[in-house]
């Protein structure tokens, strides 16, 4: 598990906006999501830089995420259907883990996930 998020941490990724340096700021951004002391307001700023560290396109901040919310109860299911629709690097951890996709999904994503390998 990474340290907590911390102002030296932005002020990294702000000088070095480097896939390691948004793969490690993801990862402990990710940390974050299971404090018991967040506010909605700060649950809701939480998911959406989540949401933005979902789409980056450097497969292993993607990664780094995922690995880090693949047991979170509290992982938003858009950001776990995001993540269980990438490459196997990302996706893999989120569908043998995760408890916040449903059946339906599952099915579905297996159902995508074989037509792509014909």
């Amino acid at each position: 598990m990474s340290t907590p998020l911390s102002i030296q941490d932005v002020e990294r990724l702000l000088a070095d906006g480097s896939p390691h340096a948004r793969a490690a700021t993801a990862a402990k951004v990710a940390n974050l999501v299971d404090l018991p002391d967040l506010s909605a307001d700060q649950r809701r700023e939480l998911e959406g830089v989540m949401r933005i560290f979902a789409r980056d396109a450097a497969l292993m901040v993607r990664a780094a995420l995922a690995e880090q919310l693949k047991s979170t109860p509290h992982l938003p299911v858009d950001v776990a259907q995001t993540l269980a629709r990438d490459a196997d690097e990302v996706a893999a951890p989120i569908l043998e883990n995760s408890q916040v996709l449903s059946d339906d999904f599952l099915v579905e994503i297996v159902g995508d996930r074989k037509s792509t390998r014909l």
